[in-house]
């Protein structure tokens, strides 16, 4: 079992670590969501007349973009709520809280973004990154449902 926990942790750990790293796309998609709503609140500023159509095709293009960011948070996520439920169910017991915690919280975060990728490409449904969010925030909830009962820890008399 330890040879286990460890080949998932160091998978899991790993995996967090690049979340977090300059190579990651953790970083770049924190600018590239500040360039996208850069990109809104301009499109928003143009004006409405003489003509409309660049101001909406400036917004399109916005909310297009917009959508982006969320759409690889719904990814990012599910991976991470994935890899807390493998550990939850073959890790060390001890720490299986934590990683319930680890995949309770990514699904939140998957659900939240699948949010906001529907919101922003509202005017296009069958838009296929709409239905792909649905899925990774359906992949990370399912992740999540792996329980936390506390029938797993031994008593703490136990541990001395």
């Amino acid at each position: 079992m330890m040879t286990t926990f460890t080949a998932l942790a160091g998978s899991t750990v790993g995996a967090v670590a690049d979340a977090v790293t300059s190579d990651s796309p953790t970083p770049r998609l924190a600018d590239e969501d500040v360039h996208a709503y850069q990109g809104y609140i301009d499109a928003i500023r143009l004006p409405h007349e003489p003509d409309p159509a660049p101001r909406r095709a400036a917004l399109s293009t916005a909310l297009d973009a917009s959508a982006e960011v969320p759409l690889a948070l719904t990814r990012l996520a599910a991976e991470i709520a994935e890899a807390g439920a493998r550990l939850a169910s073959s890790g060390n017991p001890h720490l299986r809280s934590d990683a319930c915690t680890a995949s309770y919280l990514s699904a939140a975060v998957a659900a939240s973004a699948a949010v906001l990728v529907t919101a922003n490409l509202r005017d296009r449904r069958g838009d296929a990154r709409i239905s792909e969010a649905a899925r990774w925030a359906q992949a990370a909830a399912a992740a999540r449902r792996v329980g936390l009962p506390y029938d797993h820890l031994p008593d703490r008399e136990e541990e001395s």
